[in-house]
């Protein structure tokens, strides 16, 4: 069964590399990224969005599936990424890729899960 997934950095090193994939593996696409790019993928819904703006993600992450995170931003991924964690809390699954500066935990105040 086909998943919609929201990747947050779709226009980045490792979102521009993900997206085509997930698309050639018929999954639904939504790709978000801060700074507008041409074309993302063909058949791709595509977002222009700050993940900073806290207001903004609920309506990101609406009737999604999956979130690959792979945004980061010169400073604060750990609020983007505790951000889109409670925007997504109960909905849906959230990856997120290894970023210096994130981390997840109690000391983070982020869940860690294996699944």
């Amino acid at each position: 069964m086909a998943s919609r997934v929201l990747v947050t950095g779709a226009t980045g090193t490792f979102g521009r590399q993900l997206v085509p994939r997930l698309v050639g593996a018929g999954d639904g696409v939504r790709a978000v990224s801060r700074r507008p790019q041409p074309t993302v993928h063909a058949g791709v819904d595509r977002i222009l969005a700050a993940l900073q703006n806290v207001g903004a993600l609920d309506a990101v992450v609406a009737g999604i599936d999956v979130v690959v995170h792979c945004a980061s931003a010169p400073r604060g991924d750990q609020t983007i990424t505790r951000n889109l964690i409670e925007a997504a809390r109960g909905q849906v699954r959230v990856m997120t890729r290894s970023m210096a500066g994130t981390s997840c935990g109690a000391s983070a105040g982020l869940p860690c899960s294996r699944e």
